[in-house]
């Protein structure tokens, strides 16, 4: 049956197919060629248009439909509906990408701990002392002070002959340290050997138990002993000379308060207080240099740092401390602090707080002018997976368009995501409306 193409047939013409087993659906090139004439870009080949008058392949054509309609007039009701009706494909939307954790390390830097420097350059300044008989100090041959050109009084202590040079400097680098240094292993029995004589001679037992334990294979138990030891030698040394009066010998004017401190602890922990100091050693005319310092709070937790490589950063600004400790380039103190504000801006966001977007801007402002790198890789991976949540914000218009870029290259979900879930939220509304 040939049916009217009409748009008002829309609605009747499927009522001409009711119970037909096949359905040909062809187009018009046959009776109107003319058009080629008048719209010429619309239409088919001419060739094609005489073909449909010839007849070619209507004979096979319709041999075919009906090999088909007789095999599906077999096929029993449940198999038909198997065959033709069938459920359309399931959309499936674009995945998203898995947002990232990152990654902070706690860093293990020790370029402040140098205290081995401190017998380089400053072995023997240790003040007065009368002069002591040999024989009331085992292992110690003689103790006689004298006169330095500088007016300066030196102690020298020769140790009895017994012990050799090597072994002696080894239980000084276990003092400063809480190890051994180098344990050559030509002779290494032999050097453990003398290191626990020494050890129970001037009464060191954690030392008696370090060479025991390299003995017995179990050298891995010393790094709990050498903690141990450092921590207690922290906090001997903030006992005797964080801002003490007595065996101090530089002085800090800060906020209008005078703090003092120790040399040598300086000298050897800091980098830029070195520096200051050896200008200052220069003028001999300086016996107890005063330095101005400028306003600040933290500077008391920088100097116990140095003391016992411990700052109460939970008792100051942490961004205060961070700038101090950049300044006078501190990195492991630096690190600790980086560490300390990350943890508070990650429970500020849990809160969720209306400050926590401008506290981390913040803090990546300073990370950035303080070359804090954990802080600024931390507060990138904030911003860049709530991008949605900072692009908004007038705090965002402060980072510079280098720093921008990088957080939008960088942003979850990535703008890719988001073009494929547009794209798919559109097929899915036009399939619902072909249905409908």
């Amino acid at each position: 049956m040939d049916t009217g193409g009409g748009e008002d047939y829309d609605r009747l013409r499927p009522l001409s197919y009711y119970g037909s087993d096949i359905v040909l659906l062809c187009f018009d090139i046959g009776c109107k060629s003319d058009l080629r004439i008048t719209e010429p870009n619309s239409c088919v080949d001419k060739d094609k248009t005489e073909s449909s008058v010839k007849g070619h392949g209507l004979q096979t054509c319709f041999d075919k439909a009906m090999r088909i309609g007789l095999d599906y007039s077999r096929l029993p009701q449940k198999g038909k509906q198997k065959l033709y009706h069938r459920t359309p494909k399931k959309m499936i939307p674009p995945v998203k990408p898995i947002k990232v954790k990152i990654l902070i390390i706690w860093s293990h830097d020790d370029s402040c701990n140098n205290d081995k420097h401190i017998v380089q350059k400053y072995s023997g300044l240790v003040g007065t002392s009368e002069d002591t008989i040999s024989d009331k100090v085992e292992g110690i041959d003689t103790i006689f002070c004298t006169k330095h050109n500088d007016g300066r009084n030196i102690i020298t202590i020769e140790i009895n002959h017994t012990f050799e040079a090597i072994t002696f400097k080894q239980l000084l680098t276990f003092l400063y340290t809480g190890d051994l240094g180098t344990i050559q292993e030509t002779n290494k029995t032999e050097q453990l050997t003398e290191l626990r004589r020494a050890a129970d001679t001037f009464k060191l037992p954690y030392l008696h138990d370090i060479c025991f334990n390299i003995e017995n294979d179990e050298e891995f138990l010393n790094e709990s002993i050498a903690e141990y030891l450092n921590r207690e030698t922290g906090k001997k040394m903030k006992e005797l000379y964080f801002n003490q009066t007595t065996d101090c010998d530089i002085k800090f004017e800060v906020e209008g308060e005078h703090i003092t401190a120790s040399t040598v602890v300086l000298y050897c922990r800091c980098p830029v207080f070195a520096d200051m100091l050896s200008m200052e050693s220069e003028n001999e005319n300086v016996e107890s240099p005063e330095i101005q310092l400028p306003d600040t709070c933290s500077f008391l937790a920088l100097l116990e740092f140095l003391y016992t490589d411990h700052a109460p950063i939970c008792d100051v600004n942490g961004i205060g401390l961070l700038l101090i400790a950049d300044k006078y380039g501190i990195s492991k103190l630096v690190n600790y602090c980086e560490i300390y504000i990350i943890n508070m801006l990650d429970k500020l966001t849990k809160s969720s707080s209306d400050y926590a977007a401008q506290d981390i801007i913040d803090a990546l402002l300073t990370a950035q002018a303080c070359n804090a790198e954990q802080l600024t890789r931390w507060c990138f991976h904030h911003i860049s997976t709530n991008y949605d949540k900072f692009q908004n914000t007038e705090q965002f218009s402060q980072l510079s368009d280098q720093t921008k870029k990088h957080i939008e290259t960088n942003r979850w979900p990535p703008l890719s995501y988001l073009q494929d879930f547009e794209r798919f939220k559109r097929r899915r509304q036009q399939r619902i409306c072909s249905v409908l």
